[in-house]
């Protein structure tokens, strides 16, 4: 299913968009014009690597102790035979 607008483009002078914008603005582009962008410059994504770094804190878990649990408040139950 194709998604609406996600292939429409429209193409906009440099001159037009330096009346807008000065030259330390940051203009939203998409993903796919971001890496047409990169290959054509000749720029190389860089991989940025993930690390983890687990912590063990079940020393820390102190038990929970059960207390009383509260009375319920009073209440009115009214119920009905189906006669309104």
């Amino acid at each position: 299913m194709k998604v609406i607008g996600s292939t429409t483009h429209i193409g906009v002078t440099m001159r037009d968009l330096r009346k807008i914008y000065t030259d330390d603005a940051v203009i939203p582009v998409s993903k796919k014009a971001l890496k047409a962008y990169m290959m054509a410059a000749g720029i190389q994504e860089d991989i940025k690597p993930v690390s983890l770094q687990v912590v063990d804190n079940t020393e820390n878990i102190t038990t929970v102790t059960e207390t009383e649990p509260e009375p319920l408040p009073p209440i009115e139950i009214n119920t009905s035979d189906g006669d309104w």
